[in-house]
């Protein structure tokens, strides 16, 4: 057969898709607001924006176990499946990464336009834009730190010390993953 049964891809394939038309759409949407559009997006009512960042990032999380069991049900196969298997873990785990920088860059923007002084200080007197909270979420996300902002308040550091486990969990899954992989394609 030349990839995993049906029933073990097709989810991973369905995850990938949704994650990569929310990442899409999100960047098209929000990547040239100026700082008054993003305010305007940022603080918009919508009741169902905790319960759906919560839903995206349990998913991701789950997209990884889920890649996981591709890579080592597959790792027995051999050619096309083998290398399909191996693609289809790459790009989950590449389009989770991006989904949950995604969610955190808009977590970041709302609690900063929903705080009476705003949540984050960038150090500029332009209002933040989206590419501003993009900018910090991919900050926490590979240094697990904040560099050059400052958190005026405790909800936006929560915030970022959740957004910091998280990465670091998803930075330990991806490294295992790959050192996996390395030792799989190497032992044949």
């Amino acid at each position: 057969m030349w990839m995993l049964g049906f029933t073990v891809v097709a989810p991973l394939i369905a995850w990938d898709v949704a994650a990569l038309v929310y990442v899409a759409w999100s960047f098209l949407d929000q990547w040239y607001m100026d700082g008054e559009a993003t305010a305007a997006s940022a603080v918009r009512e919508d009741p169902g924006r905790r319960l759906t960042d919560t839903i995206l990032l349990a998913a991701s999380v789950a997209s990884l176990v889920a890649v996981a069991k591709v890579l080592t049900t597959g790792a027995g196969q051999a050619g096309f499946g083998r290398a399909f298997n191996i693609s289809l873990g790459i790009v989950s785990v590449v389009l989770s990464w991006a989904l949950v920088q995604s969610v955190f860059t808009e977590r970041y923007a709302r609690l900063h336009y929903a705080s009476a002084g705003g949540a984050i200080d960038f150090n500029g007197e332009d209002r933040p834009r989206y590419s501003d909270f993009a900018y910090v979420a991919l900050t926490v996300a590979m240094t697990f730190q904040i560099s050059d902002t400052d958190l005026r308040t405790s909800g936006i550091r929560r915030a970022v010390v959740g957004h910091a486990l998280l990465s670091y969990l998803l930075g330990t899954v991806i490294i295992g993953a790959a050192v996996n992989l390395v030792a799989n394609v190497a032992g044949g």
